[in-house]
């Protein structure tokens, strides 16, 4: 077995010849990226659920020390190469990595090193992060970022309405049908990249979710979900409990995978103004905010003019808010944002949170449960649950608390 090799790079002639496997992070937003990555030129293939059998391969890989979504990605994606549907010497893996001292940062060292326990050095890991490439070899242009933009908002506002629609409509599937049918008008925009038609589709697809015909005669009770990201955004890795949440008469809500970016982009702003960062980094950083916040209009102006749905915050008002109750240095994982996100959920009446992370997540011991007494000393009426998912973890105990919680839900 080769040691001490430098990992294999991804070259342009390999657009050629090889397939990259992108496994779900949010399959929402995750369904756009085969298109954004084949306007690029590359060939991708979007993996499906991450079963028991891919988590059980996870396990056996990646060290149980290491976070639970680490278990759930890299066994998704070891599957997938070891299933025989892949030649190992034409794919390359994909994998998203968060840097500075957030596990995550580990994911593609973790990867390569199981890849290389399966005899499979040859296979390029490709990380996909706001920070670096590294030496992974994947070229993103500008016109793939604004793609990327696109992706990004078009799946906010689909999660935005069909979570606040599903539980409400009369006709059952009208909802998912409707979403279906604007995902393929999104991939239809995204690949030809056409601003004008970007915004005139995000208020035509507001209009029509908000004519679709529900039935609010009874109110549910608003659940949030916030927490480490993979756990917030993937149905298999939190036991798919956006369901049991509708089926327990609940409405799931759950803040926007942009703020995520953006909260990335400003810790370099952060960084820059407060510590060593460096100046360069914070104008990429600056820029990325205020160019994500430009795409994000249409959202704001078609929420603000519907009759069902709330607008998003802006960034800045979503650190105004935050600042108020914690610093915004704290970067680690989701930091900051996991307290922020608590009290956007709060200011707009979503009085029961739930706070999912990987069990020993020290992010959330500090910033989501950290706070919650200081949280609820402002917002008496919060109710909030923190829910640790793991490996050993029983899924029923897991779906106990969430119906323990849906029980005194108001």
């Amino acid at each position: 077995m080769a040691t001490g090799c430098a990992p294999p790079v991804f070259t342009e002639e390999m657009k050629k010849t090889h397939t990259i496997l992108i496994p779900r992070l949010s399959p929402l937003h995750f369904q756009f990226l085969e298109t954004v990555f084949a306007a690029e030129g590359y060939k991708t293939a979007l993996l499906p659920e991450a079963d028991k059998d891919a988590i059980e391969l996870g396990l056996k890989h990646v060290n149980n020390d290491a976070c639970f979504p680490a278990v759930v990605v890299i066994g998704q994606l070891l599957q997938a190469i070891t299933a025989g549907k892949y030649k190992a010497g034409e794919v390359a893996l994909l994998i998203s990595q968060t840097c500075g001292g957030c596990r995550a940062s580990n994911y593609a060292a973790l990867l390569r090193r199981a890849l290389t326990r399966w005899g499979l050095n040859q296979v390029p890991v490709l990380t996909l992060n706001v920070s670096e490439n590294g030496s992974s070899g994947l070229a993103i242009g500008k016109k793939a970022m604004l793609r990327f933009l696109m992706a990004g908002c078009y799946g906010d506002a689909l999660m935005r309405m069909t979570n606040r629609l599903s539980p409400y409509e009369k006709e059952q599937g009208s909802i998912q049908a409707l979403a279906d049918k604007w995902s393929q008008c999104a991939k239809e925009n995204i690949k030809s990249g056409n601003i004008f038609k970007f915004n005139l589709n995000i208020l035509k697809m507001i209009r029509e979710f908000d004519a679709v015909p529900i039935d609010e005669t009874k109110k549910k009770p608003r659940i949030g979900w916030v927490g480490e990201i993979l756990l917030k955004y993937h149905p298999d890795a939190n036991n798919h409990a956006a369901e049991i949440i509708k089926s327990e008469g609940g409405e799931v809500v759950i803040p926007d995978f942009t703020d995520f970016i953006l909260y990335d982009f400003y810790d370099h702003v952060f960084n820059y103004r407060h510590m060593t960062g460096s100046w360069k980094a914070a104008a990429s950083g600056e820029l990325g905010i205020a160019v994500s916040e430009l795409f994000r209009l249409p959202l704001h102006l078609g929420f603000r003019l519907s009759k069902r749905f709330e607008p998003p915050l802006f960034f800045k008002e979503l650190k105004r808010k935050t600042k108020r109750i914690i610093s915004l240095g704290h970067q680690t994982g989701e930091g900051w944002l996991l307290t922020g996100e608590i009290v956007e959920l709060l200011d707009a009446g979503v009085n029961n949170v739930l706070c999912v992370q990987p069990f020993g997540w020290l992010p959330n011991h500090i910033t989501g449960k950290g706070f919650v007494n200081e949280i609820k000393s402002r917002y008496p009426d919060a109710n909030i649950i923190a829910l640790d998912y793991d490996p050993g973890a029983s899924e029923n105990n897991q779906n106990k608390r969430i119906k323990l919680m849906m029980s005194v839900a108001k």
